[in-house]
C-alpha cells in the first residue's frame, strides 16, 4: 500500500500505539494523511511524527484539517524526515503567521492554507 489517509473520530484514540506500527505494516507508504484528530491533544500528531513515525520513505505528509499549534510545528521543523518530503500539507490548523513563514522556509513544498487561531476543524462543516 502506498496511499493511506486516516480520519480520526474517536474520543479515546491511542495515536502513539497506532503510529508505531505504520512503518512495519506499510513499508512502501508514499502518502500519509492524518486528519480530523479533534479529540487528540493538539500537538500530539506532530510529536508522534517527530518521535516515532518513520517517514523517510514518504513523499507527501498531509496533516491538514487538524489542530497543530506552533509548538507542534516546531517539533515538525526538528524532524529530519520532514525535510525529505516533497510535500507537507499543514492547511487548516492553528498556526500563527510567523510559524507558517518558518515552515515555508523548508526546502520542500509546504501547503499552508487558512489557519485558525482557535481549535476549529473544517472537517466538521
Amino acid at each position: 500500500m502506498e496511499y493511506l489517509e486516516l480520519w480520526f473520530d474517536a474520543d479515546h484514540c491511542d495515536i502513539y500505539e497506532h503510529m508505531h506500527k505504520f512503518h512495519n505494516i506499510f513499508p512502501k507508504l508514499k502518502y500519509l494523511g492524518l486528519r480530523k484528530y479533534y479529540h487528540i491533544d493538539p500537538g500530539s500528531i506532530a510529536f508522534v511524527i517527530k518521535d516515532s513515525l518513520k517517514i523517510e520513505n514518504l513523499i507527501e505528509l498531509d496533516l491538514s484539517m487538524g489542530q497543530i499549534q506552533d509548538d507542534g510545528a516546531k517539533a515538525l521543523l526538528s524532524c529530519s524526515g520532514v525535510r525529505q518530503l516533497d510535500t507537507l500539507n499543514i492547511s487548516y490548523n492553528c498556526l500563527t503567521d510567523e510559524m507558517v513563514k518558518e515552515m515555508k522556509k523548508l526546502d520542500i513544498e509546504v501547503i499552508a492554507e487558512r489557519q485558525e487561531p482557535y481549535r476549529y476543524l473544517s472537517a466538521y462543516e
